[in-house]
């Protein structure tokens, strides 16, 4: 990684990728108000540490993550929009707004069935159908 994590911007692409794959509405929703895709970048370092007061709660992602490949965690952050999809889908507000809601977990957040969706999500669209070239500097 670079000292100014500039490695960093080649990864929320590739959580779009995931979430276009997935669901066509909320990756529009995201596209169409050209919202910065950097929601996802805390989740990302820290696993969600940095969103959650109580460690507990997260139990069930770090012991995911700790045993799947890297890919896992973008994976990952694509399942807590796609979680939200009613939301998302049909936003009427301002993009501020829905980035404001997308860098925002919920306080009931359910980390167990967020492994669940992750867990779709790589069936659904397997690490090697997904387009990497952009990770190549």
């Amino acid at each position: 990684m670079e000292e100014d994590f500039s490695s960093l911007m080649h990864l929320p692409p590739l959580i779009l990728q995931i979430i276009r794959r997935d669901d066509a509405s909320v990756y529009q929703s995201i596209s169409d108000l050209n919202i910065v895709t950097f929601f996802s970048v805390s989740w990302i370092l820290t696993w969600c540490a940095s969103d959650v007061l109580d460690y507990r709660r997260l139990r069930p992602l770090f012991r995911f993550l700790e045993s799947q490949r890297p890919i896992a965690v973008l994976y990952f952050a694509a399942a807590l929009p796609l979680m939200r999809r009613a939301e998302i889908s049909c936003w009427q507000g301002d993009s501020n707004d829905l980035y404001h809601l997308l860098r925002t977990l919920p306080e009931e957040t359910d980390f167990e069935e967020a492994v669940r969706v992750t867990v779709n999500l790589m069936k659904r669209h397997p690490p090697s159908s997904i387009d990497l070239s952009s990770l190549k500097g």
